[in-house]
C-alpha cells in the first residue's frame, strides 16, 4: 500500500487506522502501532488502534498519560532512538519490549486530536526527512479519521431522518 493509495476517500475508520498500521510497519519498521484519540472533555486518550488489548489500556487519564500526554499537551513528536540507554525514557510502562519508539501528535485543524505511539522490538534509526515523514503521515491520519468520522455521522443522521420520515 502507498500513502496516496491509503488516504483516498474512506468511509470505514477502522479499515483506515489498520491500513495505516500496516504502511508503517512495513516503511518504518515499527511492529506496534497505536493510535488514541484525544477526549478534551474528559481529559482522556481513548485507543482506536487496535481495538483489542489488555484492560485498562483503551482509556487512559491524562495525568497518568506519561509521554503521551506530554506529546498531547506539547504538540511535538518524541523519538526514542534506544529505550534502554534513555533514562528520562526508559522508566514507561510500555517500554518492557521495546527497544525504539516514536510518539507523534496527530493533528487536525492546526489542534492535536491524537497520537500516534509506535513501538519497535529492534532498535530504528531515523533520518531527519524520515521523522518528517512520519509527523506527515500522522497529519493526514488527522485528516482522514475526520473525514471518516464526518461521513459515519452523516450516514447515522440520514438513517435516523428516514426511520422518522416513515412515522
Amino acid at each position: 500500500a502507498t500513502v496516496a493509495g491509503i488516504f483516498r476517500w474512506r468511509s470505514d475508520r477502522q479499515q483506515l487506522l489498520h491500513e495505516v498500521a500496516e504502511l508503517i510497519g512495513v516503511t518504518y519498521h515499527y511492529n506496534r502501532v497505536h493510535i488514541y484519540r484525544w477526549h478534551e472533555p474528559g481529559r482522556a486518550l481513548l485507543r482506536e488502534y487496535p481495538q483489542r488489548g489488555p484492560a485498562g489500556e483503551s482509556h487512559i487519564q491524562i495525568e497518568q498519560a506519561g509521554l503521551l500526554g506530554e506529546v498531547i499537551l506539547r504538540g511535538e513528536p518524541i523519538f526514542i532512538p534506544d529505550v534502554q540507554h534513555s533514562l528520562p525514557y526508559s522508566s514507561e510502562p510500555a517500554t518492557s519490549h521495546t527497544r525504539s519508539r516514536a510518539i507523534l501528535p496527530i493533528r487536525f485543524n492546526q489542534k492535536v486530536v491524537g497520537v500516534l505511539d509506535l513501538h519497535s522490538s529492534q532498535q530504528v534509526q531515523h533520518l531527519r526527512r524520515e521523522l518528517l515523514g512520519l509527523q506527515l503521515l500522522a497529519d493526514q491520519l488527522g485528516i482522514a479519521a475526520q473525514n471518516a468520522s464526518l461521513y459515519e455521522q452523516s450516514v447515522q443522521a440520514r438513517a435516523a431522518a428516514e426511520k422518522a420520515d416513515q412515522l
